[in-house]
């Protein structure tokens, strides 16, 4: 999922994919909506971050939770928490209309955003295979953090070409010789690269580690982990429920003919 492309839609002023700014009406400056993001927004930060940050404490602290399964649910964890604070750069961008955080994290807030949203359901997919071919081996856990380690590589490698095309510019003085207004805006040096990026990543994203989970769960032979085949099977459901919309929208705005704005 390409949040950065949704992000972009959000601002007043949206640079679009025929490199034209253009001014929206600001609906976020009302004070009503801004009492509603806050509060939602707090909400899912207290119970995204809060309640993930019991999970990662509850599986370090006692041993009997330190299991093969566990530390990849605290892979999740961590990357869910991660996400919980980059979400909060949203709020601020919207409210302040510019972007205050500088050129760096320009760059690195959207990467972090799109490898935190693919870390979970890579993490399904290992726990899948972890679940079949890892079973009898031995230093098991140690196998468990290398491939918490490569699912990060993996994510951090997909989102990579986000990180690359953010750039920042100051897009104020185009309405106001004082005014100072910086956007942090996806650039693309062509559209059909931003096109192909955009329709692979459903791909990578959903499609591949969803079909990794269902084919592996369909052919195992052993009801021992049973339970924990559930949780997998749940876990990847609700991931692809949560971010299919997004995805859905991302295509359509992508390959419209007209500009959404």
């Amino acid at each position: 999922m390409n949040i950065s492309a949704f992000d972009d839609e959000l601002f007043n002023y949206t640079y679009v994919f025929n490199h034209e700014i253009v001014e929206n009406p600001d609906p976020v400056q009302q004070k009503w909506i801004r009492i509603i993001f806050i509060t939602l927004y707090a909400i899912i930060f207290i119970l995204g971050f809060g309640g993930n940050l019991f999970i990662l404490i509850a599986i370090i602290v006692k041993n009997a939770l330190r299991t093969t399964f566990n530390i990849y649910l605290a892979n999740m964890a961590i990357s869910n928490m991660i996400l919980s604070i980059i979400m909060l750069f949203t709020p601020i961008y919207l409210f302040q209309e510019s972007w205050i955080f500088g050129r760096a994290l320009c760059h690195m807030v959207p990467m972090l955003g799109e490898i935190c949203e693919y870390v979970p359901l890579i993490t399904c997919a290992a726990i899948a295979m972890q679940e079949t071919f890892m079973k009898n081996t031995m230093k098991k856990s140690i196998l468990v953090i290398m491939s918490c380690i490569i699912v990060w590589i993996l994510a951090i490698g997909v989102s990579l070409p986000i990180g690359i095309h953010k750039e920042l510019s100051d897009v104020g003085n185009m309405y106001s010789e004082e005014d100072s207004r910086m956007i942090c805006y996806e650039h693309w040096p062509n559209t059909i690269y931003r096109q192909i990026y955009n329709l692979a990543l459903p791909i990578i994203q959903v499609v591949t580690p969803t079909l990794i989970v269902l084919i592996i769960n369909l052919t195992k032979s052993s009801a021992r982990t049973e339970n924990n085949w559930k949780m997998i099977l749940c876990l990847t459901i609700s991931f692809v429920i949560c971010i299919s919309p997004i995805n859905l929208y991302v295509f359509v705005l992508d390959f419209s003919n007209n500009i959404i704005s």
